[in-house]
């Protein structure tokens, strides 16, 4: 798995969406399901970016034997490209309600020409059910995963699981933080997964002076962060926000039994 962490217009769902196409259009008979928080969303955000990012000749409507792709603003779109990769578009809400849509599916190719995406989780909230779940899915071809997520309100238990003990290979100087060197690349511990780190400043379309100086206005370093880095400071349901497993457990030998 790919978890990628992402301030402020970051472009994590034109990443998303970006190797979403490109892996089915070189993964000829792949399939690759994409999940979003809501119907909504699925069909203005995620199935928006990746019409957008179709090659021109596609994005014409196609209704033919061996292919289908059709996008409309108020009902989204299926894709089915003429070397017969899909593209599915599911929500957390339909998982919640019936946890087998899954079942059966086998997701990303069998004979992968490039990296062998099997699903997109953009913004997942919930908990490690849907990703287990994807993980069974993702097996039989060998495929990956890529989530996408921004921690403005702090991170999910799903996405702890990813940062603890995550050992950093790469990283990169925050201009806002005095050039500290902030974790762009990740190994994860526990699992087979990377996180990467996208700054608001390396996407020029991100209006990030605007940002900087909002940012310089409010002084407040977990704000910066969040907001320009994709560093997580908080969990989302934590009554202890600042509780670190690193800092605050300890061996119980270590423990004073007086004082």
């Amino acid at each position: 798995a790919l978890v990628a962490l992402g301030g402020n217009r970051a472009a994590k769902t034109q990443l998303g969406a970006w190797l979403t196409v490109r892996c089915a259009m070189e993964n000829e008979n792949s399939l690759i399901v994409c999940f979003a928080q809501n119907a909504e969303l699925s069909v203005l955000v995620q199935q928006s970016a990746i019409f957008n990012h179709l090659p021109v000749e596609y994005k014409q409507k196609t209704l033919g034997q061996s292919e289908y792709i059709s996008y409309t603003k108020q009902n989204g779109n299926s894709v089915i490209l003429p070397n017969n990769s899909r593209i599915l578009f599911k929500t957390y809400s339909q998982f919640q309600q019936n946890q087998t849509i899954l079942e059966g599916l086998e997701l990303g190719s069998f004979s992968p020409k490039l990296v062998n995406l099997g699903a997109w989780c953009d913004e997942y909230l919930g908990g490690p059910e849907l990703i287990d779940t994807l993980g069974f899915r993702l097996a039989t071809r060998n495929a990956k995963m890529l989530l996408t997520f921004t921690p403005i309100d702090g991170y999910s238990e799903t996405i702890r699981v990813f940062l603890d003990g995550a050992k950093t290979l790469e990283t990169k100087p925050a201009a806002l933080l005095n050039n500290r060197a902030l974790p762009y690349v990740q190994e994860c511990k526990e699992r087979d997964a990377a996180i990467l780190y996208l700054h608001t400043i390396d996407n020029p379309f991100s209006g990030y002076e605007r940002v900087a100086k909002e940012a310089q206005s409010k002084g407040d370093e977990s704000w910066i962060l969040c907001r320009l880095y994709g560093v997580p400071t908080k969990s989302i349901s934590s009554k202890f926000p600042s509780f670190s497993r690193e800092t605050n457990v300890v061996k119980p030998e270590s423990i004073p039994t007086e004082g």
